[in-house]
């Protein structure tokens, strides 16, 4: 299974795609409805992760809707998971 980082932007949100530890695949989007391209039915499923936030629970829905397992992550342990590096 796919594992991909997503970081919730205000004006622009940023998908990275991690495999054995190295990024892979980076891509902004500036709208929720760009995601189906890399996450959305004809896509392969990924395991998603996504900061807490206002909005998380809005996509965390639709990307499980897609077919992918999404997880929200508490803001205060992502450094602890390697976010930033």
């Amino acid at each position: 299974m796919r594992t991909v980082a997503y970081d919730l932007g205000k004006r622009k949100t940023t998908l990275s795609e991690v495999h054995d530890g190295a990024v892979v695949a980076r891509r902004t989007v500036r709208r929720i409805s760009e995601l189906h391209r890399d996450l959305g039915t004809q896509a392969p499923p990924a395991r998603v992760a996504i900061e807490a936030c206002r909005d998380a629970w809005a996509v965390h829905d639709l990307l499980a809707q897609w077919g992918n397992e999404v997880v929200v992550v508490d803001t205060t342990r992502v450094r602890q998971l390697g976010v930033g590096r």
